[in-house]
């Protein structure tokens, strides 16, 4: 199973700090994040943390992550990574060279989808200059 990046996954995302998003863009993270919530029953409490850094090992963060991931085409149903729409939506937002070090660096194998697209989400916001908060 391959990895999501994130964030990035991509990784979900609500707000960009350095980064701008327009008002239709946030609107529809808004939209998948609150889904999301719903669906996996994640501590809000969690997700604000891991938006500042701070990732616990909870199964329903990691599954919190995955529907983020899927939601945005990130990954696939089966977990599988869609490195080409991370590739393509992160060069948008950050350029090119960005998008391609984070997908290099950030998209791992994983032992499930959920601990891929949680690692991914990590990975990414250790790494970017440019944090763009994705859940």
């Amino acid at each position: 199973m391959q990895s999501v990046l994130v964030g990035f996954v991509f990784v979900g995302l609500i707000i960009a700090v350095q980064c701008q998003l327009p008002a239709e863009a946030r609107e529809q993270l808004l939209g998948h994040h609150n889904a999301c919530v719903g669906q996996t029953g994640v501590d809000q409490n969690l997700v604000n943390q891991a938006r500042q850094g701070t990732f616990q090992d909870d199964p329903r963060l990691r599954a919190f992550a995955f529907c983020m991931s899927r939601r945005l085409g990130f990954q696939n149903e089966s977990g599988q990574i869609q490195r080409e729409v991370v590739r393509q939506r992160l060069a948008g937002l950050l350029g090119a060279d960005v998008a391609n070090q984070l997908v290099t660096t950030c998209l791992m194998d994983r032992t499930t989808p959920e601990e891929t697209a949680s690692a991914a989400f990590r990975c990414y916001y250790e790494t970017t200059p440019t944090r763009i908060v994705i859940f």
